[in-house]
C-alpha cells in the first residue's frame, strides 16, 4: 500500500482487506486453510506498507485463494483509487511439517519456532474477530469505497482504544498467567 515519506499509514486499509476479503475467504475455506495469520508492518524501507495472510495448505486451494483474491471487488476498488499498489502472491512447497517452523524468527528458541504458527493463528483470529465486533452498522449493497473505509476507521479507532486500555490484562496479562507469571526479560524497548 501506498506509504511515501509525508504520507500517514493507513492502518484502515489494513482492516479492511483482512475483513472484508481475507476473513471472508478464510471463513469460507476454513478446512483447507489448517494455518494462518496476518502480519502488517509499515516502514519506511523499499518494502513500505503490506498487510499479509501467510497460510498452509495445498497448491489447489493455494491457487483458487490466489484467484480470490485478485478477482474480488474491494481490491480492484482499492487498485483503481491508487490505495492498493500490488498484490503479491508467493507459494513456497514445504517438504514436510517440521518446516512450518521456517515462518518463525530463525533467533528463536526450536521449539518455540514450531509453535509459533498456531499461536499467532489464535491471535490473528481473536483480532479478526475483534474487528468484525466493532464495525459499526453493516455494510449496504452499493456501500461505496469510501464509506467502507469510514466504518473500518471507526473500528480501528476503538480496536487502538480496547488495545491501549485494555490489552496490558485482557492478554497480556493471561498469556503471561499460562507461563506461571514468571518474569520476562525486556531485552529492548521495541516501538513500530
Amino acid at each position: 500500500m501506498p506509504f511515501g515519506p509525508e504520507e500517514q499509514v493507513n492502518w484502515d486499509m489494513d482492516l479492511l482487506l483482512a475483513h472484508g476479503v481475507l476473513g471472508l475467504m478464510i471463513a469460507e475455506n476454513r478446512d483447507g486453510l489448517p494455518l494462518w495469520r496476518f502480519h502488517r508492518r509499515a516502514a519506511r524501507d523499499s518494502t513500505g506498507h503490506q498487510l499479509s495472510l501467510l497460510f498452509y495448505s495445498d497448491e489447489s486451494t493455494a491457487n483458487m485463494l490466489f484467484d480470490w483474491i485478485e478477482s474480488d471487488p474491494i481490491i480492484e476498488s482499492a487498485k483503481s483509487a491508487g490505495l492498493l499498489t500490488g498484490l503479491i502472491n508467493k507459494a513456497e512447497a514445504f517438504e514436510n511439517a517440521s518446516s512450518i517452523a521456517a515462518t518463525s524468527d530463525r533467533s528463536w528458541d526450536p521449539a518455540i519456532q514450531r509453535q509459533w504458527p498456531s499461536f499467532i493463528m489464535g491471535v490473528s483470529a481473536t483480532w479478526l474477530g475483534l474487528i468484525e465486533e466493532l464495525l459499526p452498522d453493516a455494510e449496504t449493497e452499493k456501500e461505496t469505497l469510501d464509506q467502507k473505509l469510514a466504518r473500518y476507521h471507526l473500528a480501528n479507532e476503538r480496536l487502538t482504544e480496547l488495545w491501549r486500555e485494555q490489552g496490558q490484562h485482557a492478554l497480556l496479562h493471561h498469556l503471561n498467567a499460562l507461563f506461571g507469571y514468571e518474569a520476562l526479560l525486556i531485552q529492548r524497548y521495541m516501538r513500530f
